[in-house]
């Protein structure tokens, strides 16, 4: 399993009530595609958090990274992240960390681009869309006209 892909089914699982788990281990077993829980995951977390998973993702990375620093600067502010609901804590991380590299415009920067790389199965499921038929017939225009 490409760990690109696996991901999903664990955070799916993760973040359904526990009485309904079986259900997701229902589902995992008896063969539904891992690209169906990374989907799922991702409205999930984009529900909990209103950030996408992978910005979520790396966020909460960047931050574990420096727990620490984090943990003990927020609290010495009165904020104990762990008591947040998931959008707050996320929110409230992403401005701790935006604050840390807000000094240097180039580490920003390259925050910012990282965290916004869309993943490759996201990119797929994308392109997988049909174009809207305005965007279709601009195309076609375009082409004609060279």
């Amino acid at each position: 399993m490409k760990d690109e892909y696996g991901p999903g089914l664990w955070v799916a699982y993760e973040c359904t009530a526990p009485a309904d788990r079986w259900r997701i281990a229902e589902r995992a077993y008896s063969g539904t595609p891992l690209d169906v829980f990374d989907h799922a995951a991702d409205v999930i977390v984009e529900r909990l958090t209103g950030w996408h998973r992978w910005e979520a993702e790396f966020v909460w990375r960047a931050a574990l990274g420096a727990w620490p620093e984090v943990d003990g600067d927020l609290l010495g502010r009165g904020v104990d992240v762990s008591l947040l609901p998931p959008a707050r804590a996320t929110n409230t991380v992403y401005a701790w960390l935006r604050g840390q590299l807000s000094q240097d415009d180039k580490a920003w920067k390259k925050f910012q681009k990282d965290m916004r790389h869309e993943p490759r199965r996201v990119v797929l499921r994308e392109a997988e869309k049909p174009m809207p038929a305005d965007d279709q017939a601009e195309l076609q225009r375009l082409i004609a006209s060279q």
